[in-house]
């Protein structure tokens, strides 16, 4: 398709007249000015534009400032043997006049006024180019053929353009026609349809990154057969070309699969209609909906950049990640509304068991007939799906509630009693694509997931946390108790995010998710439960526990009476090492005290707990010291007194 569009070469220019009631031309066709060029050429005969008597001023028209202007019944063409590019400023057509813009000719409409293109003009685009930066209001017919590229500037598809963007400007009363082979929308070009476009059996538009085609209120873009709007070139700076619908976008006629691969919105008056012939698939995860007939359905879908060979399902190869697709059921008795999306995938802590992405399919005016079910086909090209066996595939039903359920297997290929859908057995696979296909009476979010054997589809809270082991944290004096367990066997169906840790049945903190370690910090002396829970999105599992017992607050250790240095006052002291056990709180103080060898106490000095060391200044003679520590609940007892020492 690439090769054929850039291979675009235009051959002639024809203005034809056809007898309709002509609505006047604008008065700058009658100024006279020496550059307004009104065609004089006679009528029923196909005159060449390239010959100057049949213009005013005998001048054939091709400049920047040229204007020119086709009354009524006047007919023009141009071929390759003249002017192959023209140019004008103006290009104005009355009711009853037909431009036949033929291959090899490339005709551009540049500058900022608007020409005008009467009810009842005709202009056929063959295998040409067209377009120019100007806008250009059609009010008649405007029919392609031949692989016509609509280009704001003279430069082939893939070109960059920041400057004006042309665009041709559908009215209420006007048509554009794509009747044969594919159309390419190239430099920003845009079609504003504000009446009716039309899109053959087997016709396409593709739409270059950067252009832009709105369908006004009131306006109708109709896709007939299988043609679709299609990705053109990627442009640097630009992105995907935008598809804005305000009117009805609706897919009738013959063909099987027609795909809309461009930035689509839907505005408040937008809509979408499905009348006939398969599907209407949309590319992106953006929500697309639309009426839908009975025996009809919508889809989603992807074509990538320049891939229309295989947009048609757009299955093999897989360009798109995933797509689905809603049919209606024949019998239903009315047409049907239908919201599609291809939600996101989601993470392990809402369910670990998903594969692929979760996807809306929503229908009202859905008759729950289960003998005429919808059928919902789901396509996935993802590695987590690929890799899952056939059999340990599963599609869950979330409600509008949020409440998810198993989809049975359907019996026979229809519903089973009682129930509102099933899965259709077996699902199938190709190299590159996982299909599953649903019937269904009832519609909303739909999951596929995996089963191993021997496992409970229901989402459950986790099994408890294993092997659980506590001990002393650093510095190991029973201030700080480290806890370590394995994960769960089973997450219930969805990750754990948290692990609650408790002391003595009382919640401490939540632990972060993926850590399976905790460190309880000042848990007092005596004996205790340490409980740890995982916790997922569903409910809390049963408590893993362990207990242990912290000795009550020591006396410091290996205290020792120093001296102080030679010179200066006599100072004396003692020096210690923290107790082998803080009673279950984090030591905050010790406090050291001197005494006389005759026991007397001289003074006391309270220090941080992060000071080992203490010295007094002292008078001579001999004494000794004591020492205790003091964690956050109480002081501990005083150590043996130390050796008697003389200050120095």
């Amino acid at each position: 398709m690439r090769a054929a569009l850039t291979a675009l070469i235009a051959t002639g220019i024809v203005v034809v007249a056809t007898p309709q009631q002509a609505m006047g031309l604008p008065t700058v066709c009658s100024s006279g000015a020496g550059n307004v060029h009104t065609w004089l050429g006679g009528a029923g005969v196909l005159l060449n534009w390239d010959t100057p008597g049949n213009w005013s001023h005998n001048v054939v028209p091709n400049g920047p400032n040229e204007i020119v202007c086709i009354g009524a019944d006047r007919e023009v063409f141009q071929d390759s043997t003249g002017l192959t590019t023209v140019q004008v400023a103006q290009l104005h057509i009355d009711g009853g006049g037909v431009l036949d813009v033929r291959s090899g000719t490339r005709l551009f409409v540049n500058g900022t006024v608007a020409s005008e293109w009467a009810a009842g003009s005709q202009v056929f685009l063959d295998a040409a180019w067209f377009g120019g930066t100007a806008p250009i209001n059609v009010h008649g017919l405007v029919e392609l053929t031949g692989n016509v590229a609509l280009t704001s500037i003279n430069a082939g598809g893939g070109a960059a353009w920041g400057g004006q963007a042309g665009a041709l400007n559908i009215a209420s009363d006007g048509t554009f026609r794509l009747a044969a082979d594919g159309s390419g929308f190239w430099t920003r070009y845009q079609l504003n349809v504000a009446g009716r476009a039309e899109l053959q059996s087997g016709t396409f538009i593709s739409a270059d990154h950067g252009t832009a085609t709105t369908i006004a209120a009131g306006g109708t873009f109709d896709i007939n057969g299988d043609g679709g709007y299609y990705q053109g070139a990627a442009v640097s700076g630009f992105g995907v070309g935008t598809l804005s619908n305000n009117g009805l976008l609706s897919k009738s006629g013959g063909g099987s699969t027609s795909v809309v691969d461009a930035a689509y919105s839907q505005g408040p008056s937008g809509k979408v209609s499905v009348d006939c012939c398969a599907t209407l698939a949309f590319a992106g995860p953006q929500q697309v909906g639309g009426d839908v007939a009975p025996s009809m359905s919508l889809g989603t879908a992807a074509c990538g950049v320049l891939t229309v060979s295989i947009c048609n399902g757009s299955v093999n190869p897989a360009v798109d990640p995933s797509s689905v697709t809603l049919r209606i059921p024949g019998s239903n008795p009315q047409v049907a509304s239908v919201q599609l999306q291809e939600l996101a995938a989601l993470p392990a802590t809402v369910d670990s068991r998903a594969i692929g992405n979760e996807v809306y399919a929503h229908a009202d005016q859905l008759a729950a007939d289960p003998a005429n079910p919808a059928t919902i086909t789901l396509r996935f090209s993802q590695a987590d799906v690929m890799a899952t066996p056939l059999a340990e595939v599963q599609v869950g039903h979330i409600s509008d509630a949020g409440v998810m359920t198993k989809t049975p297997d359907c019996i026979s290929g229809t519903i089973p009693p009682g129930a509102p859908y099933c899965i259709q057995r077996p699902v199938t696979r190709t190299s590159q694509n996982t299909f599953v296909t649903v019937l269904t009476t009832q519609t909303s979010r739909w999951r596929v997931r995996r089963q191993l054997p021997g496992e409970s589809f229901d989402q459950t809270a986790p099994g408890a946390a294993r092997n659980l082991v506590a001990t002393l944290a650093p510095p190991g004096d029973g201030s700080k108790v480290a806890l370590s367990w394995a994960a769960p066997a089973t997450d219930g169906g969805a990750a754990v995010s948290a692990y609650r840790v408790l002391l003595d049945g009382k919640l401490l903190f939540a632990n972060n998710v993926g850590s399976t370690s905790a460190v309880v910090s000042d848990p007092g002396p005596g004996k205790h439960s340490l409980s740890v829970v995982a916790v997922n999105s569903i409910g809390a599992s049963a408590g893993a526990d362990v207990n242990i017992t912290i000795d009550k607050l020591s006396k410091p250790r290996n205290v020792k009476a120093v001296q102080g240095k030679k010179g200066g006052k006599l100072t004396a002291g003692a020096k210690w090492k923290a107790p082998a056990d803080a009673g279950g709180f984090a030591i905050t103080k010790y406090k050291v005290a001197v005494f006389k060898k005759n026991g007397k106490k001289v003074d006391t000095k309270v220090v941080k707990a992060d000071r080992l060391k203490y010295l007094f200044k002292l008078k001579s003679g001999k004494y000794f010291f004591k020492v205790k520590a003091r964690n956050t609940d109480r002081w501990g007892p005083w150590s043996k007194p130390t050796d008697l020492v003389r200050p120095r």
